[in-house]
């Protein structure tokens, strides 16, 4: 039961966080800090905080938001949405799909514009040789909760006929 109570509350999460990100551009506070209590009660109720559970996920969330301040997973909304996505998920779980969405996002855009994608790919390592990443913040922006909310897709499906649990 606790699965589909986990499961519900973050399709109906993404399916509007993706329509506000492609729509206006930006995933609001409304949507994101509430889903954030809720994903609190979850936890509690459903997965009491262990030692392991408690540092680990302060850790994520560290790490996460240090991510998305440089924009290497997209904006600070999407940092809150990956978050409420640590909140309700196992953290291994968690960053299986921040991979999957950076790959899914990654391959969109060596679709769409195969140059623009490998001198992308040669100013991030020229970037990292000379360890300025100040470029990173400048570009177009482009949502990239449409890519989260499909690689939950993909994740869920996988766990569930593989027989697993992503939920706690």
């Amino acid at each position: 039961m606790k699965l589909w109570i986990g499961f519900i509350i973050i399709e109906i999460l993404l399916l509007i966080c993706t329509y506000t990100d492609i729509k206006y551009g930006k995933i609001l506070n409304v949507l994101t800090l509430p889903a954030m209590g809720s994903g609190i009660v979850y936890h509690l109720i459903f997965h009491p905080f262990g030692r392991e559970d408690g540092i680990g996920m302060i850790f994520s969330v560290l790490v996460i938001l240090f991510m998305s301040y440089w924009n290497l997973i997209g904006g600070m909304g999407d940092a809150k949405l990956f978050i409420v996505l640590f909140l309700f998920l196992r953290p291994n779980a968690c960053w299986i799909l921040v991979f999957l969405s950076c790959l899914l996002f990654m391959g969109s855009s060596f679709l769409r514009n195969r140059k623009e994608f490998w001198a992308s790919i040669l100013n991030f390592s020229m970037a990292v040789y000379q360890r300025d990443i100040t470029f990173l913040h400048y570009g177009r922006k482009r949502p990239f909760a449409p890519y989260v909310c499909v690689a939950y897709q993909l994740l869920f499906a996988c766990f569930i006929w593989k027989g697993g649990n992503i939920f706690g």
